[in-house]
């Protein structure tokens, strides 16, 4: 599949996609895992890349964190918002939808698979922040998570992305 979700900087500027964010602090909750993320809705024609994200460790112990490529969330509380400025007539209003954001203390409840793509990110000392500078290109139907890999332990992240409609070559 060729992307352009990896586009340089200045080209997204121009093609009017703002850079959206969202952060939040998933609390801890007792022999669940917490995590935070950013979703694309399945089904349409958005494509999201993830540009930074920014991990801080506010637990009193050594925490270690794991992102990735994931399903969506089932969670209630997800919100949606349309950021992408241009549309495109030819396409259903529910095609450009806005990226799904969401956090939570239950990663197994809430319905959150791995996959092969998810990355162990290593161990975050007590107050100590990591800021992930690699791009992730999310497709629809798929969701970019950090969570907690230990239990009982809450999560502290800012994603960045940009939002936009796919081009037909991008389209499998």
């Amino acid at each position: 599949m060729l992307t352009l979700g990896n586009d340089r900087p200045e080209w997204a500027m121009l093609q009017e996609e703002g850079l959206a964010c969202f952060g939040a602090l998933a609390p801890a909750l007792a022999a669940k895992q917490s995590y935070v993320q950013v979703a694309c809705p399945a089904g349409g024609n958005l494509q999201l890349t993830v540009e930074n994200v920014l991990i801080t460790n506010d637990n009193a112990a050594v925490q270690t964190v794991r992102f990735g490529i994931t399903t969506p969330s089932s969670r209630a509380n997800a919100i949606s918002v349309t950021r992408d400025s241009r549309r495109n007539p030819g396409l259903a209003q529910s095609n450009v939808n806005g990226a799904i954001t969401t956090f939570g203390s239950d990663l197994v409840a809430d319905g959150i698979g791995g996959s092969a793509l998810n990355q162990p990110f290593g161990d975050l000392p007590v107050s100590g922040q990591f800021n992930l500078n690699i791009p992730f290109v999310v497709g629809p139907g798929d969701a970019f998570t950090v969570w907690g890999n230990s239990v009982n332990q809450s999560v502290l992240a800012s994603l960045f992305w940009r939002e936009r409609a796919r081009e037909p070559t991008e389209i499998k």
